[in-house]
């Protein structure tokens, strides 16, 4: 008998146990092997489990048993409580990775799903005071472990989780991760810059293996007409090129030690910059063996930490003249200077604060504009009367008397001139009262103004 041929798809272990257990904040193992005890002690008593040889760039499903007491208070919760994922690389370097199918970004992991409470489990739960648990989830290429934490989050008290496993499932899409491979002539990405302040570069690289030389940024800095400044520039190295060799330029490296590594650029730009082209590359050239390196997601370009809003407010409730008013300080501005940035009533408001198309009278609806001088930016008299496209008075509201229109030959119903609308007219013998019913007598009738 002939044996079978070898398959050309992946054998995964049919099932995933944790290696590792660890526990935080009040948290323990349970009664039996295999069972955890979280207590109730929101976001701090967890329970951390490792898994080791996760197979990558497939589904993946957690199942779990949860168990509950006849005292839980916290039944209706959709986030009673919460399951933490941390994708490992193969030297146990935490991933970045900018998304993952089936999970969430959260502050405390980077990825997470929110477990519902006892009352929105599957019927007959209730009587049993338990129910499985299942989450599913695409597991990154780049990962080979998983820390996985269950937190406390809603509930009022303890519960126990048990026969944690992972399943393997079918294999993902192409397109389900988003690959951002280095490579030797990347296409820059151009920025503008605030003259006198640099930029913080933050992202995450990996490599496929560990290297002190795993790629590099490259910079070129411009002024406003878009010629080159020629380097060096302020924290980079600059490498001339050769007769049969062209130069690097403006380059930072970027070590991949450990595997998935974070790095920050803090840029500082010249006097005369105005733009910013930026690349990521790989240090090798073309024709030459590429490494696989990568970016796990695309790099946060931001003003220098202390223009971050956070900072610039820190722990003060500012209205927005005073957040103008710490803004210019940390520009430079001389005292007063903010004031420039408001407009004033003889000054155009912003775009969003303008009316596209003149209403009828050829002047601006001032519901358009928001603010005291609202009324005042139309250029129609009828406009600031309040005579011009006037909304009608509630029959349950009294209103002042509509002021006569400027209009000669106007009648205090008649539309504005230029306007297609026509005067509602109420047909002969018909008044103005409420229908029966309605919280008044029959007949009892109030004039419309």
């Amino acid at each position: 008998m002939l044996p079978a041929l070898p398959s050309s798809e992946p054998v995964f272990p049919s099932v995933l146990l944790p290696v590792q257990a660890r526990y935080a904040g009040g948290a323990g193992p349970g009664a039996r092997e295999g069972e955890h005890r979280i207590t109730a002690n929101n976001r701090w008593s967890r329970v951390l489990l490792a898994f080791d040889d996760l197979p990558a760039g497939i589904w993946c499903v957690l199942e779990a048993r949860l168990a509950w007491t006849p005292e839980e208070e916290g039944g209706q919760a959709l986030d009673f409580a919460l399951a933490g994922f941390d994708f490992l690389a193969a030297d146990g370097s935490s991933l970045d990775v900018e998304h993952v199918p089936g999970l969430a970004r959260t502050l405390l992991d980077p990825h997470s799903a929110w477990i519902a409470g006892p009352a929105c489990q599957p019927a007959g739960s209730e009587f049993a005071r338990a129910a499985p648990v299942r989450v599913a989830f695409g597991v990154p290429p780049q990962a080979r472990g998983l820390a996985l934490t269950l937190r406390s989050w809603r509930n009022s008290e303890g519960f126990t989780v048990a026969d944690l496993r992972l399943r393997p499932g079918a294999a993902l899409d192409a397109g389900a991760f988003r690959r951002r491979r280095l490579g030797p002539s990347p296409e820059p990405l151009r920025h503008a810059l605030v003259p006198g302040l640099g930029l913080v570069v933050r992202g995450q690289i990996h490599a496929g293996r560990p290297s002190e030389h795993a790629g590099r940024a490259s910079l070129v800095y411009r002024d406003r007409d878009g010629a080159e400044i020629p380097p060096p520039y302020p924290g980079t190295v600059s490498v001339p090129g050769s007769d049969d060799r062209p130069g690097l330029g403006a380059t930072i490296n970027l070590p991949a030690q450990p595997q998935a590594r974070r790095f920050t650029l803090d840029l500082e730009p010249p006097p005369a910059a105005a733009f910013l082209d930026l690349a990521f590359r790989t240090w090798e050239e073309e024709g030459e063996a590429l490494p696989a390196v990568e970016l796990l997601g695309p790099p946060e370009v931001a003003l220098e930490d202390r223009f971050r809003l956070e900072s610039l407010c820190g722990d003060d409730l500012l209205d927005a003249p005073g957040f103008l008013a710490r803004l210019s300080a940390r520009l430079g501005r001389d005292p007063g200077a903010e004031a420039a940035w408001i407009p004033g009533p003889g000054r155009p408001g912003p775009p969003s604060c303008r009316s596209p198309a003149p209403g009828p009278c050829g002047a601006r609806s001032a519901r358009s504009c928001r603010g005291p001088t609202a009324a005042s930016r139309c250029a129609s008299p009828a406009a600031r009367t309040g005579s011009c496209r006037r909304p009608r008075a509630s029959a349950r509201t009294r209103s002042a008397p509509r002021p006569r229109s400027r209009f000669p030959g106007a009648s205090p119903t008649s539309p504005c001139p230029g306007s297609r609308r026509s005067p509602r007219r109420r047909p002969p013998g018909r008044s103005a009262s409420r229908r029966p019913g309605r919280g008044r007598t029959p007949g009892a009738s109030r004039p419309i103004p």
